[in-house]
């Protein structure tokens, strides 16, 4: 489903969404009622609102960071927008390694 959404952008509106999943072959009326009971508005909402705290206004959206001393709190340290190449996650890893030994 993931890649029929992605490759169909424009086609996201609810009707849309269930033609998506009778062209997958999957349980139409379970997929509607999960649809529709709406259960994973909530996560979904706060796991927008976190990256939008943090910058992010897309995807691919990339952060970077490391654990606090006792390993419970995560410290971002660089935010990466868009697709970076290998060579600027590398280059960004090696220098978020260096401060961190």
């Amino acid at each position: 489903m993931h890649d029929r959404l992605f490759h169909h952008q424009q086609q996201l509106q609810p009707e849309a969404l269930e033609k998506h999943a009778e062209a997958l072959g999957l349980d139409v009326p379970a997929f509607k009622h999960c649809l529709d009971s709406r259960q994973y508005t909530d996560k979904i909402t706060a796991s927008l609102e976190e990256g939008q705290q943090v910058g992010v206004t897309g995807a691919p959206a990339f952060l970077l960071g490391y654990t606090q001393g006792d390993g419970t709190e995560i410290k971002t340290v660089k935010f990466l927008d868009g697709g970076p190449s290998f060579l600027t996650f590398k280059d960004n890893i090696d220098k978020l390694l260096a401060v961190t030994k």
